[in-house]
């Protein structure tokens, strides 16, 4: 079977495309994840839709399915293919609305695929239809260096605490906030050091904010740095208060490090509280609930622990991998190659 994969932004989507790649090659299926940017525009409507559904009648032909890997993809092939032809669409994230008209199109799809049972309650209060549920697949490095050794190369004092925050550099994500919590953090720990890795349009923002700081809040640009924060970190924090999913969640978690999400994250179905993680009530000063999560790190030691063994269960890349394979499977059916029903 071959599959084409539409994606058109990098990030956690992509990430899951990848990883899935790979495995699903055991199960004789070829997932082509193809780079759509340069001629799927964010806009919609019929002047924009036209070319797009032009080209993408000629993109999928010879493939036997297709799998949008944003709600914009999912549009145009609801647009190109509706349901004449096999096509599923995995919804990582929130989308930007529940409007009757997306509503409609996600409809025409055989599947739909979200990463957590909050965002699967989300969209069926929305009507849609034809969804599942199917964990990411989160691969981790099998080589990581220590604690000590991951602080010794980001330049992170060994003696403190360290506090850590991977992901794109933008308002939403919420690491302004994450700076402003330092100020109380580091009058009942001096020594604490927040570390946060990512790229993003607010990254001049961030480093005028981290500047300030001095040596309290160091700044990683971009994500190949991301395996060291989580393992010279004692807590990460995902301070974003709206997503479904995320990855260096999910990566931390498989590294054995505690996670602290926003209570309107929506991440709560990935994290329970105490036990494989912690939660923010953002209605509370969050530097005061960063000190009383670090002054107990036995505890963030064995909720980490604990967070490890449950991610390591619900994201192993296998295990999504086989499920994928069998909806793939069911999506297409009896159906012929796309390119043959044009």
């Amino acid at each position: 079977m071959r599959v084409l994969g539409l994606r058109r932004r990098l990030g956690g989507a992509a990430l899951m495309a990848d990883a899935w790649a790979e495995s699903l090659e055991s199960h004789g299926i070829e997932l082509v994840v193809d780079d759509v940017r340069a001629w799927m525009p964010d806009e919609t409507g019929r002047k924009a839709d036209k070319p797009v559904t032009k080209r993408l009648k000629d993109e999928v032909r010879g493939f036997d399915l297709v799998h949008a890997l944003s709600y914009r993809a999912a549009w145009a092939c609801s647009e190109a293919l509706y349901v004449r032809s096999p096509w599923v669409y995995s919804a990582f994230d929130f989308p930007f609305t529940r409007h009757n008209d997306l509503v409609d199109r996600l409809n025409a799809a055989r599947l739909g695929l979200c990463t957590t049972r909050t965002l699967r309650r989300h969209l069926d209060s929305a009507d849609v239809l034809h969804m599942t549920t199917v964990d990411p697949p989160v691969p981790v490095p099998i080589a990581r260096p220590s604690k000590e050794e991951a602080r010794r190369m980001l330049g992170v004092p060994n003696e403190g605490f360290v506090i850590g925050g991977v992901g794109r550099w933008a308002r939403e994500r919420g690491f302004d906030d994450l700076i402003d919590a330092m100020d109380v953090v580091n009058q009942t720990f001096p020594h604490a050091t927040l570390i946060i890795a990512g790229a993003g349009e607010d990254a001049a923002l961030l480093r005028r904010r981290a500047d300030a700081e001095g040596r309290k809040v160091i700044l990683r640009d971009g994500f190949d740095d991301r395996w060291m924060v989580y393992q010279a970190c004692d807590l990460l924090v995902v301070n974003s208060p709206r997503q479904a999913f995320s990855y260096p969640m999910a990566e931390a978690m498989r590294c054995g490090r505690c996670v602290m999400i926003r209570r309107d994250s929506g991440l709560e179905d990935v994290v329970s509280s105490g036990s494989t993680g912690m939660i923010h009530d953002p209605d509370l000063e969050l530097g005061y609930t960063l000190v009383t999560a670090l002054s107990r790190p036995d505890q963030l030691e064995a909720i980490g622990q604990s967070a490890q063994r449950d991610a390591d269960l619900r994201f192993d890349v296998k295990a999504s991998a086989d499920r994928l394979a069998r909806l793939y499977r069911e999506a297409v059916g009896t159906s012929t190659a796309l390119g043959s029903t044009q």
